[in-house]
This record gives C-alpha cells, structure tokens and sequence, in this order.
C-alpha cells in the first residue's frame, strides 16, 4: 500500500485530503472498519476519527451525552481502527477533548491533531496537545481573533507546525454561510498554511464546488466528511459524501491541483512554446535596400514561421541595414549596424 506523506509547510503540489468520519459509524464496529477502507479506496491522505469520552466532551444532562455514549469506542476497539488505517495506507488524525482521549491517541502514536473550536480556550489541553510535537490543525470557526492568537502562542512555544482549519457545522452549512474569504483574513493575518473544512449539503450540487474553490485560494488541507449512505440519514450526515462520491470528489480536487502550478513567474515550456508560435516579430513593411537608414513606417510586427529571437521596435528604428531586406522578412540583428 502506497504510504501517503504529509506536505503541509511548502505545499509541494499535492493537497492533503482529510476523510473525517466523525460519528458516522454510528458505534458500529464495522462500519468504522468499512469507513476507513472507503476513505483509502477514494484516495484520501488521512483519515480523521473524534476521540470522543463523553464526560470529557458533556455535562451529564446535555441533549447529545446520550449520542456520543452510544457511539462510543472501547481503547482496544481504537488501537484496532488506527492499525487498519495505517495497513491500508492513510495518516491518522483525530479530534482532542480531554486528557483521557489524548492519552490513548499518544499512547497510538497517530500523526496529527485537531483542536476543535470547542477547545480552543482551553489552554492547558492545548499545551499537552502541543508538547506532543505533531501536525496540528487549528479549527478557527466561532473563535475571535484573540483566542486564536492565544492558542497560536501555547502552540508555538513546542513549535509545533499548525495550520489554520477554516470551516463549520452549520448542519448542514449554507453555501453562503461558507465565507471562504476569512481565509484570505487568516493567511494575510498569520501568515500560515490554512486548511478548510467543508460541511456544506452532502446532497448539494455544489458539494465539490466550494472545496475547489478553496483550494484556488491557497489551502493546503482540505477535509472532508464520509458516511456509507447518507440516505439513511444516520449521525453527522449532513454534510456528508457516500463513498463514490468521495472519490469523485478526491479525482476532481486532484484534477484540480495539477492546475495551480508553482509560484513563480517563469514560463513553462509549452507556455514557451506558445511564444514562439504567437508573438509578433519585426519584419520590413517594404523592401529595403542595403546601407537604408530604418524608419518607424519600415517596419511592421507580425507573426512569421521564423524562431529567431524576439526583438524590441526601438532596437531597430534608427540603424542600417547592411543587406537588402525584403518585405516581410525579419529584421535581425546581425543584418544591421550595432
């Protein structure tokens, strides 16, 4: 099985795709286990679990203790998810809520962190998540600008590298809720890797749409929620893709990729060979006889068959030829006096 790298920091042309399953397993076994085959199967880089102890999450008496108690795990159930996860090729990453849940995710030695939104004021979590020295992904939604920087400073004292995870559950979130444009905010204000976390209608017709657009702006991570058929409407299916579709939807983002390029101002080469079959070179508008002194009304720009080297107008007004030249042959430099 092909080993998926993390390449977050330079962004080296590869988008680093998160399956998060959440709750989708609904606290079957197997369906965790088909979950994590799935999100191999379509191509993702990392597979994302919620470590979830209810009483670490929950007040006894809050509307979803009794969800997140029935969907819970066994510590030896989760040993045999992250083993499946990497026998089948992707990183693990999973949700932060409490000591005991970063305990066991230690313990398994997994290759990232999420900090939830719902943690990001709780600094002492968050300085043990950092002391672990691994990829973080800071969710940002629903924070103000002061508990993010907060939580960058705890972050940056185990100089941990962090990306900046844009996105919420709006169960699911309106298209017009998404406001891609806040990670724009994030990179010109932090100057980091940022990362997006669609939850947008799994049914919607722009359900690949947003992360694409997303990932023109310059993220660097995109995740992305999987359930086995969101038909039968189980836990966190909102904003969730069926398997095929989240295939489809990895085959678009790496279609997608491949159209950002590099950074850089240089030309590549069939950009290059478009010069030479597209410009315009400096060509006699009439015959000229040798020894003529070279007016602006000799010389027109056109497209010729010629690769000789581009040259500019004003290199030219002003010399003379030293051979005749005829109408419409390019006039070269070492046809003319220096």
């Amino acid at each position: 099985m092909k080993k998926r790298a993390i390449i977050i920091k330079n962004r080296k042309a590869h988008i680093f795709i998160i399956c998060e399953i959440a709750q989708a397993h609904s606290g079957s076994f197997s369906v965790a286990k088909k979950l994590i085959k799935s999100a191999s199967i379509a191509g993702a880089d990392a597979i994302k679990f919620q470590i979830v102890y209810p009483d670490e999450l929950l007040v006894t008496n809050h509307d979803s203790y009794g969800l997140f108690s029935k969907t819970a795990f066994t510590d030896a159930q989760w040993r045999e998810l992250f083993h499946l996860s990497r026998s089948v090729g992707l990183k693990i990453f999973a949700d932060v809520f409490g000591k005991k849940s970063l305990a066991l995710l230690s313990k398994n030695n997994i290759d990232g962190f999420k900090i939830h939104s719902t943690e990001i004021k709780n600094s002492s979590l968050i300085k043990q998540i950092a002391a672990q020295k691994k990829l973080i992904l800071l969710s940002t939604s629903g924070s103000t600008l002061k508990e993010i920087q907060k939580a960058l400073s705890i972050l940056r004292q185990g100089k941990n590298e962090v990306v900046l995870l844009h996105g919420f559950q709006g169960y699911p979130t309106s298209v017009e809720d998404t406001n891609l444009r806040k990670i724009i905010a994030l990179q010109k204000k932090f100057h980091m890797p940022t990362g997006f976390a669609d939850h947008i209608s799994g049914g919607s017709a722009y359900k690949n749409d947003i992360c694409l657009m997303a990932l023109a702006i310059g993220c660097s991570v995109l995740e992305k929620h999987m359930t086995l058929d969101r038909k039968k409407k189980g836990y966190d299916y909102y904003s969730s893709l069926n398997p095929d579709e989240f295939n489809q939807f990895v085959e678009r983002v790496r279609a997608m990729e491949s159209a950002l390029g590099s950074v850089s101002l240089s030309m590549t080469a069939p950009e290059k060979i478009y010069r030479i079959s597209s410009k315009k070179h400096v060509v006699a508008s009439r015959d000229l006889c040798s020894g003529h002194i070279i007016a602006e009304d000799d010389i027109v720009m056109k497209r010729t068959k010629e690769k000789y080297p581009f040259q500019e107008p004003e290199s030219i007004i002003g010399k003379k030829s030293l051979i005749p030249i005829i109408k419409d042959s390019v006039i070269k430099s070492r046809n003319i006096t220096r």
